[in-house]
């Protein structure tokens, strides 16, 4: 694990930082709003990232860096690096930016223990939330309007979905985020070759009926305490990482 200090910002007034939060994730816009957010409000911030290639580990608000191996393709070790920067310095929060980090952090706080607050919910409420099945269902019971939605297990191919669902539709991963492993099918050739594909992913996925939407839309809400919503921000995104694939006709 690498470590790099500088900083070269100065808080108002000379004044020193009144804590020190360690931020995950930094190559995202978000994460470098984060950043700049906490040290404004007084906190030292350390970064990582899987390579020193991010925005966030040349923000100027940042007062120690770090890289650590891929959360994805190398977890242990992943988790390892994170255990061994939480024993190297006192922490007063541990912050993922990306569902992924938060995840598998979230599975293993028993490691985290008592060196830095996690502020999330339980892990099984995230794990909830962060299913796309979990969500539709929690948001019909809630009453809210949802699209028709199948859900189709681990290497399971539902043949009649066009007839259930119509066309176009989408086929999504259970868990994940962006558009990693989203089919857009618009007739039964295009649904018939991505349900071959999901089916060897060995993962679990939803399938919805596409509502137009000239964009894709994301809504974020903060809340502290339980059916309160505190603060909430609608977007229309730009663009999407990866981008929006539309199925292949089979060869």
């Amino acid at each position: 694990m690498n470590v790099a200090a500088s900083s070269g910002f100065t808080l108002a007034q000379g004044r020193t930082p009144q804590g020190r939060v360690l931020l995950l994730d930094a190559q995202w816009n978000k994460s470098v709003a984060a950043i700049r957010s906490l040290r404004r409000r007084g906190l030292e911030v350390h970064a990582g990232e899987t390579t020193w290639l991010a925005a966030g580990i040349f923000s100027r608000y940042v007062s120690r860096r770090f890289t650590y191996p891929s959360p994805l393709l190398r977890p242990d070790d992943f988790l390892a690096a994170v255990d061994r920067r939480l024993s190297q310095y006192t922490y007063d929060a541990l912050i993922p930016m990306e569902l992924t980090t938060l995840l598998l952090l979230s599975e293993h706080r028993r490691m985290i223990g008592n060196r830095a607050a996690f502020p999330f919910a339980p892990h099984d409420v995230l794990l909830r939330a962060a299913r796309k099945w979990g969500a539709y269902e929690a948001a019909s019971t809630a009453g809210a309007p949802v699209p028709d939605t199948v859900f189709l297990p681990a290497g399971r191919a539902d043949w009649g979905l066009a007839e259930r669902l119509g066309l176009p539709l989408v086929l999504k991963p259970d868990l994940g985020e962006g558009g990693r492993g989203l089919y857009i099918c618009h007739d039964e050739d295009e649904l018939r070759s991505s349900l071959d594909c999901i089916a060897a992913t060995g993962e679990d996925h939803v399938a919805q009926a596409m509502v137009p939407h000239g964009g894709a839309f994301g809504v974020s809400i903060f809340c502290v305490q339980p059916g309160r919503v505190d603060a909430m921000f609608t977007h229309k995104r730009l663009r999407e990482h990866p981008p929006l694939r539309r199925a292949q006709h089979p060869t």
